[in-house]
């Protein structure tokens, strides 16, 4: 079965070096990227499609600044995402999705959204290994600023990896 979720794919050569961390520190498949709308909605059957384009073709291009990494709880390292715009536009998807029939109210799809870029996931509490990826994440830093200019719907069929299957443009500010 097919499987979606919207994102952002940060520019080179940020997103080289964020990929050098997450095999580091165990990804056998880096994607990196920051999640605006998860699976959950996003039917097979891309009903959501059209309500999702629309969006973000009504959307402006708005600049993200990665921050420093932090943990939700002790298992998943991240990088902080600071924008004023990209939860606008997570809502706005949200919403979209909404209305095409998708069921996008389960998970983290509503007001607790906190926008991130995914390090790295520990499968239990080995203080050590996440000592050391923090330390690999804090080696990242500073990161430019980088402008948003299109998202990334990704695809996954069946057990394979994540990957980018169409980008969407954001309104172009230029008459």
């Amino acid at each position: 079965m097919r499987r979606y979720f919207i994102g952002i794919e940060p520019p080179e050569p940020t997103k080289s070096r964020v990929r050098e961390v997450m095999v580091l520190t165990g990804d056998e498949a880096p994607l990196p990227h920051i999640t605006l709308h998860g699976p959950n909605g996003l039917e097979p059957d891309r009903a959501w499609l059209a309500p999702v384009s629309e969006v973000v073709a009504q959307s402006s291009p708005f600049t993200v600044a990665l921050g420093a990494p932090h943990f939700f709880d002790v298992h998943v390292l991240y990088l902080a995402v600071h924008s004023k715009e990209i939860k606008r536009l997570h809502d706005a998807l949200v919403q979209a999705v909404a209305r095409s029939g998708g069921d996008a109210g389960r998970a983290h799809e509503g007001g607790a959204y906190i926008p991130h870029l995914t390090l790295a996931r520990f499968n239990d509490n080995d203080f050590e290994e996440r000592h050391r990826a923090r330390s690999l994440a804090e080696g990242l830093m500073p990161l430019d600023p980088f402008e948003v200019n299109a998202i990334v719907i990704f695809e996954k069929d069946g057990v394979g990896p994540y990957v980018a299957w169409r980008r969407l443009a954001l309104r172009s500010e230029r008459a």
